[in-house]
């Protein structure tokens, strides 16, 4: 049968060494020393970095000197590194979208105080010192004491004002990052001091409550579509294994789909996979975070959800890759092993549990790993904080359109990406200086020229690299699919391609195990 060469490869007079990924068909050099993260997030004003290019971050210190302590892009780095503070990072600040406003929270406090209390106050996940009330506080004065404990954050992704004349009691917090992503940010009060109380977002005065910036709800839509263009497009000359989203919007999710293709596609050979969060609260149907990544339905993506979180979907994001990676300290990551399935993997201590009468059901969440929607649960080794129920990509179609699992658990993408990478590895070195003879009646026959190889010692070649991997337990049946690895020439405007095609079996991850306890007396 004549060779076909690969679908999307582009025959070219260059020399290449090349193997595309083809995920779910049924029965660049290799980065095995470590995966490279990329963030992309906004920076704030006084941030030095520039916006647009990437750059290598190292600690929360540094990351908030080059991205501003208030930003998105810093309290990324802060959560990654809480999970991974040696793990590889790159940062490429994006721009906020041009128009784009600040969003807000509004405190209305009233009083006087009768009698000694405080205030707890928690701003996106992150609690404040208590504020101490004594007797006789004001409204205003309350706003303002609250005020100075704000401003003692200098990380925290907001600032802090009070009114001017007649509005004293009325404390603004104001998005550090413009954009609807700022409504992502949570603000949670209890106030002990009899006669105070707020109103928050204009609901009604209380001494406790919770409201995002803007609602109740945190907002759906996320950085401009022009501007993460235009960051996607800066980095897209180098390779970035693993791909962190600070986004929540059809159109950025579109890119990043567009992005990680593009990259992954043979002729460019830059492999990736990206994480994004949905925070819509409806779970299925029209409108809903299924149908978010039902519409991706891409291998290479990851959409996270978390019902009611505190924290913001950078630090969601960023948390997980950073565990997904690395792992938690108790489970492996992919640098450890690259076909860990990171069921309950720990998110401690980046990211807090949702409030437990705010969580997902277990119906919902059963509804969301069929969507192709990676949950966010409670910590049962932590209590308080997140843990990632099971990992899944957004792939749950085929290309007929009917429902397809076959590249529901990310190790399927992860392992298969590192054997594409082995094979061209090995290819680009193992062959760089050969010539193609054809294949000899028998091994004794061979040419004893170190300058030449025939297709049948190619073949045995990948043979080896597969063995090597079941070895790795990274796929299985080796010797069952080797009948069908083949390696045969081909020659096209007369430029000789040995066309190599290896089938394998990613490992199958092992996620329940039921049965029956049987009494008999």
């Amino acid at each position: 049968m004549t060779p076909v060469l690969p679908s999307g490869f582009s025959p070219g007079p260059t020399p290449t060494f090349q193997f595309a990924v083809r995920l779910g068909v049924g029965a660049s050099s290799t980065p095995d020393a470590g995966l490279l993260t990329l963030l992309l997030a906004a920076k704030v004003g006084d941030g030095t970095a520039a916006n647009h290019v990437a750059i290598d971050v190292g600690d929360a210190t540094e990351a908030e000197a080059l991205f501003g302590a208030r930003s998105r892009a810093a309290a990324g780095v802060r959560a990654f590194r809480q999970i991974a503070p040696r793990g590889r990072l790159m940062v490429c600040p994006v721009a906020p979208a041009a128009g784009a406003v600040a969003a807000t929270a509004v405190l209305s406090f009233a009083g006087p105080a009768t009698g000694a209390g405080v205030l707890r106050l928690r701003v996106s996940g992150r609690a404040i010192r208590e504020v101490v009330l004594p007797p006789g506080t004001t409204g205003a004065g309350a706003a303002a004491l609250a005020r100075a404990a704000l401003d003692d954050v200098a990380e925290l992704l907001c600032t802090a004002a009070v009114g001017g004349a007649g509005s004293e009691h009325v404390l603004t917090l104001t998005a550090a990052n413009a954009g609807d992503l700022g409504n992502q940010l949570r603000v949670v009060f209890e106030v002990t001091a009899a006669g105070i109380t707020v109103a928050l977002n204009g609901a009604a005065a209380s001494v406790r409550g919770k409201a995002y910036f803007g609602s109740s709800a945190p907002a759906v839509a996320g950085v401009g579509a022009a501007d993460l263009t235009q960051a996607l497009s800066a980095v897209a000359g180098a390779r970035y294994d693993r791909v962190i989203v600070d986004a929540d919007d059809d159109v950025a999710r579109t890119a990043i789909k567009a992005f990680v293709q593009a990259q992954s596609s043979i002729n460019v050979g830059r492999r990736c996979m990206a994480v994004m969060t949905s925070f819509n609260e409806v779970v299925t149907g029209a409108g809903s975070v299924a149908e978010d990544a039902q519409a991706l339905n891409e291998a290479r993506i990851t959409v996270l959800h978390q019902r009611r979180p505190h924290q913001t979907g950078v630090e969601i994001a960023a948390a997980y890759m950073a565990a997904k990676v690395y792992g938690d300290g108790r489970l492996p990551g992919e640098v450890q092993y690259r076909a860990a399935k990171a069921n309950g993997l720990s998110l401690y201590p980046a990211v807090l549990a949702s409030d437990e009468e705010e969580r997902l059901t277990p119906l919902q969440i059963d509804l969301l790993l069929r969507a192709g929607v990676t949950p966010l649960g409670a910590d049962p080794m932590n209590p308080g904080w997140a843990s990632i129920v099971r990992p899944v990509t957004t792939r749950t179609r085929n290309a007929a359109g009917g429902l397809s699992y076959a590249v529901a658990d990310t190790s399927k993408v992860a392992v298969s990406d590192l054997v594409a990478d082995r094979m061209e590895a090995w290819a680009s070195t193992a062959y760089a200086d050969k010539n193609l003879v054809p294949d000899p009646p028998t091994i004794e026959q061979a040419p004893g020229s170190p300058w030449v190889v025939w297709p049948e010692a190619v073949r045995e070649d990948l043979l080896t690299i597969l063995n090597e991997l079941e070895q790795e337990a990274l796929v299985v049946d080796v010797a069952r699919h080797a009948p069908l690895v083949t390696v045969a020439p081909v020659v096209i405007e007369g430029v000789t391609y040995l066309v190599c095609r290896a089938p394998f079996d990613v490992i199958a991850h092992l996620h329940s195990v039921v049965g029956e306890a049987i009494q008999n007396r």
